[in-house]
């Protein structure tokens, strides 16, 4: 506990840190991470920390994927509101640190990313330990917001949620599976982007639940905690995202191609 006591008197005086980025790399994937004001747009619009997910090649496969907080009776706002500092411990790991000076509430998020030498597999994990370093029990909220855009494509996905803990979202032959810890106080699907989309939902508090989307989709899960005096918890998320091999790929290249002959042959 001492620890976190003696950051929060370093930090509490302190303005928000600059924003950083970190490219994290292993084997066949790379991911960046964007910390601060340079994900987006400052404000309940802001973005990140996690994009342009790629594995087995230069093609992005994610739009964002960003923890938002609700300390007390507060606004769902980004966690890079609260962003102070954050360090690339190896290529393939970024441990970062978030803290809210009124609450005391301080956020440490791992990201470990690992790819594979088949080239169609990788996989993010993450591990959030939340510690109340203030002065009184607080509550709050704390959700992960996943927009995959599959095989590069916004359009075209389909999210799931297979239990209560567990995503996935497909597109084709490529697909992403999310699990997290714990059983999530909210879990949904819906669209990613435009009128009506669970991220400004989310921040209205009107999120409701959602089993199956198809389109621009992406998928929530939410945790609800009342932390006391000096008490931590704690959370894990772990994606799996497969691209197809380069020869299924050719495959459905020369399948589409011989769809759009039929379509575009003369009627007898």
């Amino acid at each position: 506990m001492k620890k976190y006591l003696v950051l929060v008197s370093v930090v509490a005086t302190m303005s928000q840190v600059h924003a950083q980025t970190f490219v994290l790399n292993s084997l066949n994937t790379s991911a960046t991470l964007a910390f601060g004001t340079d994900g987006g747009a400052v404000g309940p619009n802001q973005r990140g920390p996690v994009f342009n997910w790629s594995v087995g090649g230069p093609r992005d496969g994610l739009f964002e994927q960003g923890y938002y907080v609700k300390i007390g009776n507060g606004p769902v706002d980004n966690i890079n509101r609260y962003f102070v500092s954050a360090t690339q411990v190896s290529p393939d790991r970024v441990d970062s640190f978030f803290l809210d000076n009124v609450s005391g509430l301080a956020f440490n998020i791992r990201f470990l990313l690992t790819g594979s030498p088949s080239g169609q597999t990788a996989d993010l994990a993450e591990v959030v330990t939340v510690h109340n370093a203030g002065n009184n029990s607080g509550g709050f909220e704390l959700f992960q917001f996943n927009d995959f855009d599959l095989a590069g494509n916004a359009g075209g996905d389909t999210a799931t949620l297979l239990t209560s803990s567990t995503f996935q979202q497909t597109d084709g032959a490529h697909s992403v599976t999310v699990g997290v810890t714990g059983i999530p106080t909210l879990a949904t699907t819906g669209l990613a982007f435009g009128t009506g989309n669970i991220r400004t939902a989310m921040q209205a508090g009107t999120l409701t639940s959602q089993n199956t989307f198809t389109g621009d989709a992406a998928f929530i899960f939410g945790y609800r905690q009342q932390l006391a005096v000096g008490q931590s918890w704690q959370m894990s998320a772990n994606k799996i995202y497969t691209v197809p091999e380069p020869a299924t790929m050719t495959a459905l290249g020369l399948g589409a191609l011989a769809l759009l002959r039929r379509r575009r042959a003369p009627k007898a």
